[in-house]
């Protein structure tokens, strides 16, 4: 890939190429000459040169991709195969086999495939060059592809007979320059979810509109120059260049126009490396293959074949400026060559040798093939393995040939979870995250892989790895916290999480984490600055079931408690207000009581007695309507403190006592305990006659305390 990628950089590729002024073709004797522009057959060129399968193969990958994607994976795998490796070994064993070739692209066969060699070492001792290269490759692909298209559209051009005008070309290049360019923005727009791909993550805002222009450009010029094109020529002589300008925009176009048009992310990045470069491969192998069959005729060689040569990987498109190959695809005579350049007697000799037909060169020649066969061989099994992501014995074998694969380690801990084996997936997710530390994804999947093993004490520690290297996750902020408190390190904890919140201040779980710990500690002021902030965060995501809604508003009441303790009678009135709305719209009448009950205290403290009366009995009046005994007694309790602060008859004081106990009769405990003795002492204070006197009449002494005129708790004293 690498010698193929650079020997195109070398060539500005087909979108500069200037070829000769067409001559009569010398052709070797007995072949007649034909003025068709074909390369093979109408139908094999349209179909694979001009692309003509785009469309079809297209919608097969997508939809083979999501409805078979383990059979799609693996068929791809064969067909790049059959392909693409071929597409990149013809370049170099073109660049190779002889002297000619080697001399005169030295820089590239030499120099930068040492530069090359160096790096894919360095890539492996150093996996975060590894995203760096990879996306170099992404990004010159679509470059290399578009050179190509615009190329053999200028090739079928001339042999058609249409000479384009300077105009007409270069509009027909900036149309596919300006294609290429979208894409790119594209690529760069927000952030990657590839770990192996970069992006400069530009915003939106910025690039939809630049890909509408570019788009809108790439039509308007491909329109203007066909038109123009059609006025000296005739529509079936246009055919082919047209097909290949639809390509074109198939190929990088229609994808962001999709994307621009209906808001659905389209996965650019993976397609142009995927089914495209099968595409491309294979018109490459069409172009080169007609080329190398011209070329060997020409040399008398009458018994070429197209399965010879794909078999030896032979052949060469380097671009129509070569005027040797420019001669052989345009009809035109040969340009005399240059004085070449002698290679380096040391590297020429050894490579004479490693061709010759000496027994030692020629054993070394198929021992070396065989070991590619062989090579070649066990990483289609790994690969097979690899994918089969429902079989754990076929992971473990994959992992075992290739135990540093960190996906397939990733794939088999999935799988053995699935199996229940919880000691194979954590030694697969260790191995994965030993050998790929600068993975955050693989990092972190060990640590949730640890947490659901309850391994804590080393979930916890995975997470300290993670932020010594990534500090400012904070994800992992938050998960470390977590377990921190489990561990009895509330400190941690608290500190993990005002990290998290520091370095993003929406994180809503370290707001509500953070708040909790602050109360468990006896600090309410500084626990409701984080519900606050807790709670303006949720306002703007949905609520996920009753129970988040329930939390919430109980929330709403703590934060409404802190302000009130705290000497804020606005805030807290605002609050409390705030949650008895959301209760009421939310139907909760269980904490619309709450609030209400709250809501009074706050009120009796503001010196509003008669306001909390009416809070009281609100909360009273929706008790009954509900099956919480608990709750009930402790609001009757309350009330019935509430009138003898206010100094109303014991016997109204009493009888909401005595109600409150019977609520809870079937609930011992504390509470229970408290009631009967605050009823005892009322009763005390009643004496015996008239505390049986309000047994025996308990709904009416109820109704009446229900009932207090206003003003006789206005002018009463506390």
């Amino acid at each position: 890939m690498a010698i193929h990628a650079l020997f195109f950089v070398r060539m500005p590729s087909l979108l500069t190429a200037e070829p000769p002024v067409a001559r009569p073709e010398v052709r070797p004797a007995g072949e007649v000459a034909s003025p068709s522009p074909w390369i093979y057959r109408p139908a094999i060129d349209l179909i694979i040169g001009c692309g003509a399968w785009s469309a079809p193969l297209l919608l097969l990958a997508f939809f083979a991709s999501n409805s078979h994607s383990q059979a799609w994976t693996i068929g791809f795998y064969f067909v790049a195969l059959l392909f693409n490796y071929p597409h990149f070994m013809a370049t170099v064993y073109r660049a190779y086999h002889t002297h000619t070739e080697f001399a005169k692209y030295r820089v590239f066969t030499v120099h930068v495939a040492l530069l090359l060699l160096a790096a894919g070492v360095v890539a492996h001792l150093w996996y975060p060059l590894l995203p760096w290269i990879f996306t170099l490759y992404i990004f010159w692909s679509p470059w290399h592809y578009t050179g190509q298209n615009f190329g053999l559209l200028m090739m079928f051009a001339r042999r058609s007979g249409i000479s384009p005008t300077t105009w007409e070309r270069r509009a027909l290049r900036f149309a596919f320059i300006a294609s290429f360019i979208l894409l790119m923005l594209s690529f760069n727009t927000g952030s990657s979810t590839d770990p192996l791909i970069l992006s400069l993550g530009l915003p939106a805002k910025i690039t939809l509109p630049l890909r509408g222009v570019l788009a809108a450009f790439f039509i308007l010029a491909s329109l203007w120059a066909f038109s123009s094109l059609l006025r000296r020529s005739n529509l079936k002589a246009l055919v082919p260049a047209t097909l290949l300008a639809l390509t074109q925009f198939l190929w990088f176009l229609l994808p962001a126009i999709v994307e621009l048009a209906t808001g659905r992310d389209v996965p650019q990045t993976r397609y142009s490396s995927g089914i495209l470069a099968v595409l491309h491969s294979t018109q490459y192998l069409w172009i080169t293959s007609y080329y190398q069959r011209r070329e060997a005729r020409a040399s008398g060689d009458v018994n070429w074949k197209f399965s010879t040569y794909l078999l030896t990987l032979d052949g060469a498109l380097w671009k129509l400026r070569d005027t040797r190959i420019a001669s052989l695809l345009l009809n035109t005579e040969p340009a005399k060559a240059k004085q070449e350049s002698r290679a380096d007697a040391g590297v020429l000799s050894a490579l004479r040798w490693f061709a010759g037909a000496a027994p030692a060169a020629r054993a070394v020649r198929i021992g070396f093939v065989v070991l590619l066969f062989v090579i070649a061989g066990v990483d289609q099994l790994h690969f097979y393995w690899a994918n089969r992501v429902d079989r754990l014995d076929a992971l473990q074998r994959a992992a075992a040939l290739n135990p540093d694969d960190s996906g397939v380690q990733l794939r088999l801990a999935h799988a053995a979870a699935l199996a229940g084996k919880v000691d194979t997936r954590l030694d697969a997710l260790r191995r994965a995250a030993r050998v790929n530390p600068g993975d955050l994804n693989v990092q972190e999947n060990l640590a949730r892989g640890l947490i659901e093993s309850a391994k804590t004490a080393e979930a916890f520690a995975q997470y300290r790895l993670i932020l010594e290297r990534w500090p400012r996750n904070a994800e992992a902020l938050v998960n470390g916290g977590i377990l921190a408190q489990q561990l009895g390190r509330d400190g941690e904890a608290a500190d993990d999480w005002q990290r998290a919140i520091d370095v993003d201040p929406a994180q809503s779980r370290a707001q509500l984490y953070l708040a909790q710990l602050l109360e468990q500690q006896g600090q309410p002021q500084a626990a409701a600055r984080h519900y606050r902030a807790y709670l303006q965060l949720a306002a703007d995501q949905p609520e996920e079931g009753s129970e988040a809604a329930k939390s919430r508003l109980a929330l709403y009441i703590k934060v409404a408690d802190a302000d009130a303790a705290g000497n804020r009678p606005e805030d807290a009135q605002r609050e409390y207000l705030a949650a008895i709305q959301r209760a009421q719209q939310s139907g909760d009448g269980s904490l619309e009581s709450l609030a209400l009950a709250h809501f009074a205290e706050l009120q009796e403290k503001l010196n509003l007695p008669d306001d909390a009366a009416h809070s009281y009995q609100r909360a009273l009046a929706l008790d009954a309507s509900l099956a919480d005994s608990r709750s009930a007694a402790a609001d009757w309790l309350n009330y019935a403190q509430f009138l003898r602060r206010r100094g109303q008859p014991e016997e109204l004081v009493f009888a909401c006592l005595l109600h409150a106990q019977e609520l809870l009769s079937a609930i011992p405990g504390e509470e229970l305990s408290a009631v009967a003795q605050a009823r005892a002492d009322s009763e005390a204070r009643l004496g015996p006659a008239a505390a049986a006197k309000i047994r025996a009449t308990e709904a009416v002494a109820l109704q009446k305390s229900l009932s207090v005129p206003p003003k006789t708790l206005s002018s009463a004293g506390r």
